[in-house]
């Protein structure tokens, strides 16, 4: 009903909200493309883990896990 509908119309206007600017885009691509942690650009963004990472698939950038040494 009615409920459903406002709850929809809410999550797409948050979701206009919460829109990636084209500085935090380089700032994203910068960080990803120097090796940066993602606790460290999540920090620097001010997003979500997930959503860091949402991004960074949707720019088509991959982040560098840590080499391990055993």
């Amino acid at each position: 009903g009615a409920g459903a509908r406002s709850a929809k119309r809410s999550a797409r206007a948050s979701s206009r909200q919460n829109r990636w600017s084209a500085q935090e885009d380089r700032q994203l691509r910068t960080m990803v493309k120097q090796g940066y942690p993602i606790r460290d650009i999540v920090a620097a963004l001010g997003r979500t883990e997930s959503a860091v990472r949402q991004h960074v698939y949707k720019l088509g950038l991959v982040l560098r896990g840590r080499k391990r040494r055993y």
